[in-house]
C-alpha cells in the first residue's frame, strides 16, 4: 500500500510538472507571437493600403503612353489618395473611384485592378485601352458604375457582369466587343443605364433585359443584332431606347404605350428591318420628344395621332413605304409640321379647325421648314373675308 501510494504521488507530481511546463511554453509562444506582430505592423503599413498601392502601380506599368503625364505622381512616395484621378473613402482610406476619362492613355487593363475591392466607380472612357476585360475584375462586387466607352477593347462581353449586383451604370459603347449579348446581364436588377452601342455584337436581344425594372436608358445601336425586340422591354419604365443601325425585324406592338413605357422620351429604331404599321397608340407616350423610325419597312398611313405629341421636337420617318394621304387635325400644327420635313409623304391639313382654334385675330406665325413636304390645305375662304 505504501509503495503504491508513493508511485501515485510521483505520477501526480510528474503530471503537474509537465502541465506547468506546457503552460509556460504556451505563454512564451504567445508573447513571442505578440511581439512579432507588433514589430511587423510597425515596419509594414496596413495590408489594405498596400493592396491598393500595388494594384495601381501594376496598372501604371501596363500603360505604354501617357502623353499628358497624368500618372506622374503615381509613386510609392506619394500617398495613394492624393494621386491624380484617385478618390478614397474617408474612414477606410481605400480607393473607391478611379477616373481616368479623356487622358489619351494607351495600354491594357491588367488583372491586378481586381484587388481594388472597395472600388465603386471606374471610368476609363475616351482612351486607347485595348485587349480583353480581365476576369479578375469580377471581384469588384461594390462597383456601381463602369464606363469604358470609346476605347479599343475587344473579345466577348464577360458574363460575370451579371454577378455585379450593385452596378447601376454600365457603358461599354464604342469598342470592338463581339459575340452575343450575355444572358446574365438580365440579372443586374439595379441597372439603370446600359450602353453597348457601336460594337460588333450579334444575335438576339436577351429576353431577360425586359426584367430590369430599374432600367431607364438602353442603347444597342450600331451593332449586328437580329431578331425582334423582346416584348418585356416595352413593359419597363424606359426613358430612352436606341436600337438604330442593326438588323432587327418584326412589328411594333399595338399597345406599345399602354404599359410602363409611357414615360419614354426618345425612341430610335432607324436603319433596321421593322415592318407593319406605326401604332396609332404611340400618342399615349405623351413625353416623347424624339422619334426616329426612318429607313425600315413600315407601311400604311402615318398615324394622325402623332399630332397629339405636344412635346415632340424631332420626328424622322423617311425611307419607309407609307401609302395614302394623311389627315391631321391638331392644335399644335406647327410643332407637327416642323418635324415632318424628313419624309416625302403628303400631309392633309384641316386649316379651318386650326384657325378657329386660335381665332382669326391670333393666328400664330409658322416658322417651319417644309421644303420637302407636300401640303394640301382645306380651308373655307370665308374666314379670310373682311368683317
Amino acid at each position: 500500500m505504501y509503495t503504491c501510494a508513493r508511485i501515485c504521488i510521483k505520477v501526480h507530481f510528474s503530471f503537474y510538472f509537465l502541465l506547468k511546463m506546457v503552460k509556460i511554453h504556451v505563454l512564451i509562444a504567445c508573447l513571442l507571437m505578440a511581439n512579432y506582430f507588433m514589430l511587423h505592423q510597425a515596419i509594414i503599413p496596413p495590408q489594405n493600403l498596400t493592396t491598393d498601392l500595388s494594384a495601381l502601380l501594376e496598372f501604371k506599368s501596363h500603360i505604354s503612353l501617357d502623353p499628358f503625364g497624368f500618372l506622374d505622381n503615381w509613386s510609392s512616395t506619394t500617398f495613394v489618395c492624393n494621386w491624380t484621378g484617385i478618390s478614397c473613402a474617408f474612414k477606410s482610406q481605400r480607393v473607391t473611384a478611379l477616373n481616368l476619362s479623356n487622358w489619351s492613355l494607351r495600354g491594357i487593363i491588367p488583372p491586378h485592378l481586381g484587388n481594388l475591392t472597395f472600388l465603386t466607380s471606374l471610368d476609363f472612357s475616351h482612351n486607347n485601352f485595348s485587349g480583353f476585360i480581365p476576369l479578375q475584375l469580377a471581384n469588384l462586387i461594390s462597383l456601381k458604375q463602369m464606363n469604358v466607352g470609346y476605347n479599343n477593347l475587344s473579345g466577348e462581353i464577360p458574363s460575370w457582369f451579371g454577378n455585379l449586383q450593385e452596378i447601376r451604370f454600365l457603358l461599354l459603347n464604342n469598342n470592338a466587343f463581339s459575340g452575343a449579348i450575355p444572358l446574365s446581364l438580365g440579372n443586374i436588377s439595379n441597372l439603370e443605364k446600359l450602353n453597348l452601342g457601336y460594337n460588333l455584337l450579334e444575335g438576339n436581344i436577351p429576353k431577360g433585359i425586359g426584367n430590369l425594372s430599374n432600367l431607364r436608358t438602353l442603347t444597342f445601336r450600331g451593332n449586328q443584332l437580329t431578331g425582334s425586340i423582346p416584348s418585356g422591354i416595352f413593359n419597363i419604365s424606359l426613358e430612352e431606347i436606341d436600337f438604330a443601325e442593326n438588323s432587327l425585324s418584326g412589328t411594333l406592338p399595338i399597345d406599345i404605350c399602354n404599359h410602363q413605357l409611357k414615360q419614354i422620351k426618345g425612341l430610335n429604331l432607324s436603319v433596321n428591318q421593322f415592318q407593319g404599321e406605326i401604332p396609332s397608340e404611340l400618342y399615349n407616350c405623351r413625353d416623347l420628344e424624339h422619334v426616329s423610325l426612318s429607313y425600315n419597312q413600315f407601311n400604311g398611313r402615318i398615324p394622325r395621332t402623332l399630332g397629339y405629341l405636344v412635346k415632340l421636337k424631332d420626328l424622322s420617318l423617311g425611307g419607309n413605304i407609307f401609302t395614302g394621304v394623311n389627315s391631321i387635325s391638331t392644335s399644335n400644327l406647327c410643332s407637327y409640321l416642323g418635324v415632318m420635313r424628313k419624309f416625302a409623304n403628303s400631309v392633309f391639313v384641316h386649316l379651318q379647325s386650326y384657325l378657329h382654334f386660335y381665332s382669326f385675330l391670333a393666328i400664330p406665325k409658322l416658322h417651319c421648314n417644309l421644303c420637302y413636304v407636300k401640303i394640301l390645305c382645306d380651308a373655307l375662304l370665308s374666314i379670310f373675308s373682311p368683317r
